[in-house]
């Protein structure tokens, strides 16, 4: 029993190695930041293009050609110098400030509703607790839930790929 355990982790961990040899992705840095970030494919992410300066077009990246320096996504394909900015979303923070924009309507909702049918103590301070709460959830969607870059002096796209050389022979 111990010892199919063992190989079966042995065989296990070589199969996530051999996933994790053949990588390919963007990677957006800053200049003099040490710390990237890193975009697998799958990622969704919004761009303007040198041909459609005006406008976001949201894409989810589906390969990056490193020879070529290009990158496919659902529905076309873009080279990494005709890519002017990069929107990125974090979600945590769109989630985090809807819920607790919901708590502070679901707080006065049922605030008021208790002190419609129970006479119970609803007044300026459970007010202010709910409004606060609203413009919190608010303020972390509006300032945490999208960023955007522009290529340039300061951010940097490119293509990183990481494939082990092919075994000789």
């Amino acid at each position: 029993m111990n010892l199919l355990v063992k190989y079966s982790a042995l065989f296990a961990l070589l199969f996530l190695l051999q996933d994790a040899s053949a990588q390919i992705y963007l990677q957006l840095e800053k200049a003099n930041d040490p710390v990237s970030q890193k975009l697998p494919p799958g990622s969704v992410l919004e761009i303007k293009t040198k041909f459609f300066p005006e406008e976001w077009i949201k894409i989810k990246i589906t390969d990056a050609l490193y020879p070529e320096q290009v990158v496919v996504f659902e529905g076309g394909f873009e080279k990494i110098d005709d890519i002017t900015h990069i929107r990125l979303y974090n979600n945590w923070a769109k989630h985090l400030g809807e819920q607790i924009s919901n708590f502070s309507i679901a707080w006065v909702l049922y605030g008021s509703i208790a002190n419609l049918a129970f006479d119970s103590e609803f007044g300026l301070p459970e007010i202010i607790i709910g409004m606060a709460a609203f413009l919190t959830g608010w303020a972390i969607k509006k300032f945490w839930y999208k960023k955007s870059y522009k290529m340039g002096n300061v951010h940097r796209l490119r293509i990183v790929d990481l494939n082990f050389p092919p075994p000789r022979g």
